[in-house]
């Protein structure tokens, strides 16, 4: 008799879990282990933590199977899952800091606009196209030149000697 499962013949609110470590899908292998468990909420696909030799005694593991019945005269040793991973909190702040990034990129945007505005001396910043011209407000007017008869005709060839 295997005496690390006998709490599973003395106590039938124990449930027999099966839990997938690291899976090693390149090589279509995976590591297996057999643990017990008082908790009635646990199913598969749950994260567990787990006793280990490593990691400080615990690492994290996948539940692949649940409630199977037990080779009582196995040799295999079977541990106690401590706990089911609660990944609540975690995916919360995940989608918290998602939504917070997406502000900060939209801050930046505005700040970059604003920046070329001020550069650019525009008043704003349209839709502009690389296809056709682009259409933006200038916010001081741009002179038109002078009239063509208010300007000064160039001077005429000098043909003597230049004085310096």
């Amino acid at each position: 008799m295997n005496f690390s499962v006998a709490a599973l013949l003395v106590d039938t609110s124990i449930r027999s879990v099966k839990v997938q470590y690291d899976p090693d899908n390149a090589r279509n292998n995976s590591t297996f282990a057999f643990y017990k468990a008082t908790d009635d909420t646990l199913k598969v696909d749950d994260m567990v933590v787990v006793p280990t030799n490593t990691r400080h005694g615990f690492t994290v593991a996948k539940i692949v199977e649940i409630d199977f019945p037990v080779n009582f005269d196995s040799h295999e040793q079977w541990g106690w899952i401590v706990g089911k991973v609660d990944t609540t909190t975690y995916e919360a702040t995940l989608e918290m800091e998602k939504g917070l990034i997406k502000k900060v990129h939209k801050i930046e945007e505005n700040k970059k606009r604003a920046e070329l505005v001020a550069a650019m001396n525009l008043a704003e910043v349209g839709n502009i196209s690389f296809g056709r011209p682009a259409q933006v407000t200038m916010q001081q007017p741009v002179e038109a030149p002078p009239p063509a008869d208010a300007i000064e005709p160039a001077p005429a060839p000098h043909n003597g000697p230049v004085e310096f």
